[in-house]
């Protein structure tokens, strides 16, 4: 008791005087903060040097740190630079806002969206550095006060001089510091300024562009030139057309040129990705050969052809992919693009059609090119009036001959995605139609709508569906390397991998073609914020709030967390448990507890993003409790029974196992139930509870092994010992009777009509009733070939006597015989 007193108060000891250590240095501090008042105090003169370097190595620190002004000078440089030409452009908008159309204003808006964002980047940056600055600044006040009381506090005490003349030196150099800041905080300031001021600007022309386009597209049903056969012939002078398309090159050779510096990053990045999708066709190109690709299918055709070509398969990929890697892409450059895209759609056309339909894709091709050079000019013009009215007037010749009733022309669309076209093309009929209507009686706009919806439809159709082919041709041929084949998911399920890509392909290039379609209209943005607006608004239905986007992810999550939670239990099972070593049944109960894991993690995602607050559910769930506790209690101990199935392991997948009246193998674990297959073929659903509360034998648990049984009788004055040997000789003979343990011969027993004797061998499980049959078969030649008899079971009756009219009946024969010896 003495001894714990004393190591109590020892320990006691130890931490007060850690405690009067730790508060020693708060008492030498020249800073204190009571609520929102600073404290500054003279510093001691014992910490005099110690603080003097401390605050040169700030100061120091500091001065660097302001002189690195990079920032400042490209804002400012950038500023010097744009701010002219943001006037200026301000200027020209107001001037030719009377002839601007649905096309240039949305090039306006993405080049002012650049603008803005990048604006606003160097906003944040500059607003960074000012916070350094305000930062710095309250460092130095505090410190150049500090050292100014230091300085008069020591004044008067007996110190060495030069410490007062360190004093007056750091007291000197922070207050010099401290204005240099102060003065590249105002430059600064300055920059600031200025950036708000021509982001100010910005946001004005922005909200400009946003009503001109509302107008221009409240105004699509609305006759915005005269009807054509009152509309003057000016137009066709060559010297005004000739002038008008230097004008609009002009102008889109400005935006290109003025594209490229800006996204000079992104453009390098796109040239990358272009070499490595290059090098990576040809590659594909030389394993093409190595392949035996069969010579009667029609997509090994066309990976054949698509690799082939790698150069048109590049281009088609390379340009498409320039959609995510610019995503505020100027209409000039987008054409751009779309023209350069007609190039290697030229030479993979074949793939999509043969016959006449091919020379109609060709056409629509050629259509399209013509539209982009009337983009050059102003379509109200009468010129463009009279090209566009022949271009929809050969486009309905075009569409009416691929779609016509009569003809053959599907069988000649190579490809699902055409059928589906085909049928949506009545409707393109009816768009041209209202086309040519619209430019007839002077409904421009409307004219110009229904035509650019039709031709960048079709004209899209045709490169997203070269876009699949090669997508997932590349993917087919990638599958049945050498190399992935190695991989037994990819071995066993290389259709079902390949199916499903294409598919995810095919939904994604879907909505991709209706957003290029709207895109090429200038109906995305409105389409866009629609959505948005609809998808994230909340809806009300009395007390219950929703949104659809809430609606959508919950179910997307599901579906997600169904196929991620399928792929990691074929991943599991075919990829990783097949080449490595464990235990038996481990592989099946982590793979079934992985499952359980990513479907509980995926539910709990998906009622937190349907904005379902889980707490709210707790008295609920008490109160369920109960009513689950009675109503699912068997559901519920099924699932328990699962999972003591899962950690105990009493079964495992491929057991042969018995329960009650029922016998074969396991084929499935699940949550509810477990599947069991008879050998009669049946599959069997048993609950989990049964497995676990009836008595179950495992006929596989310890080893694969079990014991036949045959038996066998031979007559009565053969020798047992020769028996025994012949049994013995017959089961050694067969090479899969197992010899561990050893078959055993026994002399059962004396039987009625014969001696009796059992022979009693191992044999593999899955093949134990063939081998018994064989073992059988052999013991019976055996038998027949050593002169032993199997004896039929015999009776002796023994009659004392029966009635002599029932002698009469049945033995005739024998009363007849007893009279002839009389």
């Amino acid at each position: 008791m003495n001894l714990l007193i004393r190591n109590l108060i020892l320990l006691i000891f130890l931490f007060s005087q850690i405690a009067i250590q730790a508060q020693e240095p708060l008492s030498k501090t020249h800073i204190t903060f009571i609520g929102d008042t600073i404290i500054i105090k003279p510093i001691a003169l014992t910490d005099i040097n110690s603080k003097i370097e401390s605050a040169n190595q700030r100061t120091n620190s500091i001065s660097k740190e302001m002189l690195l002004n990079h920032e400042m000078t490209q804002a400012d440089s950038l500023i010097t630079a744009d701010k002219p030409i943001i006037i200026q452009e301000s200027r020209r908008i107001e001037e030719i806002k009377e002839l601007i159309t649905i096309k240039n204003i949305e090039d306006l808006k993405r080049e002012w969206s650049a603008y803005n964002n990048e604006y606003i980047t160097w906003q944040e940056k500059i607003t960074k550095r000012t916070k350094w600055f305000e930062s710095e600044l309250e460092y130095l006040n505090i410190e150049y006060i500090t050292w100014q009381l230091t300085g008069k506090a020591l004044k008067n005490e007996k110190i060495p001089e030069e410490i007062l003349e360190r004093i007056n030196s750091t007291t000197n150099a922070l207050k010099k510091l401290e204005k240099d800041l102060k003065k590249r905080q105002s430059e600064i300031f300055i920059i600031q300024n200025d950036l708000a001021d021509l982001l100010q600007e910005i946001n004005e022309i922005q909200e400009n562009l946003d009503k001109t386009l509302s107008d221009l597209q409240s105004q699509i049903l609305v006759q915005d030139s005269p009807v054509l056969w009152n509309a003057k012939d000016s137009t066709l002078q060559l010297k005004i057309l000739k002038l008008r398309f230097q004008k609009s090159l002009n102008e889109n050779i400005r935006i290109v040129s003025t594209f490229l510096p800006k996204n000079k990053n992104r453009v390098i990045i796109h040239f990358i990705i272009t070499i490595l999708i290059i090098i990576f066709l040809i590659i594909l190109n030389k394993r093409v050969k190595q392949l035996n690709l069969p010579v009667d299918s029609r997509k090994h055709k066309n990976a054949k052809y698509v690799i082939y070509h790698y150069v048109s398969s590049t281009l088609i990929v390379g340009l498409m992919i320039s959609t995510w890697l610019y995503p505020n892409i100027p209409t000039s450059v987008r054409e751009l693009i779309i023209l350069l895209l007609l190039i290697p759609t030229a030479f993979l056309l074949p793939i999509l059609a043969t016959g006449r339909i091919k020379q109609f894709l060709f056409i629509i091709l050629f259509i399209f090119l013509i539209n982009e050079i009337l983009f050059f000019y102003q379509s109200k013009l009468f010129f463009s009036r009279i090209a566009l009215l022949i271009e929809n007037s050969i486009m309905i010749w075009v569409v009416y001959k691929i779609i016509i009733p009569k003809s053959n022309n599907k069988s000649l669309l190579l490809g699902k995605w055409w059928v589906w076209i085909i049928n949506v093309s009545k409707l393109f009929l009816l768009l041209l139609i209202g086309s040519i209507l619209s430019n007839v009686f002077g409904f421009m706009n409307l004219a110009i709508l229904l035509n650019k919806t039709v031709i960048s439809a079709l004209l899209f159709a045709i490169v997203l569906s070269l876009f699949v082919i090669v997508i997932n041709s590349a993917i087919m041929i990638l599958l049945k390397s050498e190399r992935l084949q190695q991989s037994k998911i990819i071995f066993k399920y290389n259709e079902s991998i390949e199916q499903k890509t294409l598919a995810i392909v095919q939904i994604l290039v879907f909505f991709l073609w209706l957003r290029a379609i709207l895109k090429s209209i200038g109906f995305l943005s409105n389409v866009s914020n629609w959505l948005i607006e609809v998808f994230i608004n909340d809806w009300e239905i009395g007390p219950i709030s929703f949104s659809i986007a809430n609606i959508f992810g919950f179910f997307f999550i599901l579906i997600a967390t169904y196929i991620v939670s399928k792929s990691i239990k074929i991943i599991l099972e075919e990829e990783i448990f097949s080449r490595i070593k464990l235990p038996r049944g481990v592989p099946g109960a982590v793979t079934m507890l992985t499952g359980y894991f990513i479907v509980g993690a995926g539910l709990i995602l998906a009622l937190s993003v349907a904005g379902i607050d889980l707490s709210k559910f707790s008295l609920m769930a008490g109160a369920l409790g109960v009513g689950i506790g009675f109503g699912l209690q068997n559901v519920v101990n099924n699932f328990i029974s699962g999972l003591i199935l899962a950690f105990e392991r009493p079964i495992q997948i491929g057991d042969t196992i018995e329960v009650g009246n029922l016998m074969g193998n396991v084929k499935q674990i699940g949550i509810r139930a477990s599947t069991v297959r008879t050998f009669d073929g049946s599959e069997v659903i048993v609950p989990n509870g049964n497995l676990i509360s009836k008595e179950l034998i495992n006929w596989s648990l310890s080893d694969k092994r079990r014991r036949r049984e045959i038996k066998v009788g031979v007559e009565y004055g053969t020798n047992p010992q020769d028996v025994l040997d012949l049994l013995a000789k017959v089961a050694d003979n067969d090479k899969r009777v197992l010899k561990v343990p050893k078959p055993l011969c026994l002399f059962d027993s004396f039987g009625e009509s014969s001696l009796d004797f059992r022979l009693l061998f191992w044999v593999p499980l899955d093949s134990g009733l063939t081998i018994q049959s064989d073992v059988t078969m052999e013991l019976y030649k055996a038998i027949d070939e050593a002169g032993m008899q199997i004896p039929y079971p015999q009776h002796d009756l023994h009659i004392k006597s029966f009635d002599p009219s029932i002698q009469k009946t049945i033995l005739p024969s024998f009363n007849n015989k007893n009279k002839k010896e009389d």
